[in-house]
């Protein structure tokens, strides 16, 4: 009999940093030679980040059957059968996702007399845990099948009755 199965949308539980890098994104040094006055620099700069995400979900069953039966002939050595199916309902999204930033940076920088000022502009990048938990429902529906040794006799008829299994399933994407 045929099995359905259902997926109930993912629920998403708390997000956790669980690391920090911090990149160099921009870097200027400013000198002022000058002895006797500060100087000011200014600083108009855009800088673009992209960070790429991508989410596969797989949804589905594999199932099959197998069996094997002898000919019945006895002079012939090895006279066996196999034979074996397999069913996939198998099917899934993979999702890509990419998400452009824009940092600007607008400053003016006061530079004393005879000194040098560093300008950095660091950028952290964070990687997160996101947990996440889903049901699966399989649901065999009541089926008959039908039994026999030849076909003069009367067919033997056999009732199942319909079953449900639901699983849980954790996981986390980082």
């Amino acid at each position: 009999p045929p099995v359905k199965a259902e997926m109930f949308p993912l629920t998403y539980g708390a997000v956790e940093t669980v690391s920090t890098n911090p990149m160099v994104a921009y870097t200027q040094l400013f000198h002022n030679g000058q002895p006797d006055r500060n100087e000011t620099a200014t600083i108009n700069k855009q800088i673009k980040h992209h960070n790429t995400y991508t989410l596969t979900v797989d949804r589905g069953i594999d199932t099959g059957l197998s069996g094997t039966w002898s000919a019945g002939i006895p002079d012939v050595v090895g006279a066996t059968s196999e034979i074996s199916v397999k069913f996939s309902t198998l099917w899934g999204k993979t999702e890509t996702t990419i998400k452009e930033t824009t940092h600007s940076l607008n400053l003016v920088v006061n530079v004393p007399a005879e000194t040098t000022v560093q300008v950095l502009l660091i950028i952290s990048e964070e990687v997160v845990v996101s947990v996440w938990s889903a049901h699966f429902l399989l649901v065999r529906e009541k089926a008959t099948s039908c039994l026999g040794t030849n076909f003069r006799h009367n067919l033997f008829v056999e009732s199942a009755s319909q079953w449900n299994a639901l699983f849980e399933a954790l996981g986390c994407f980082r």
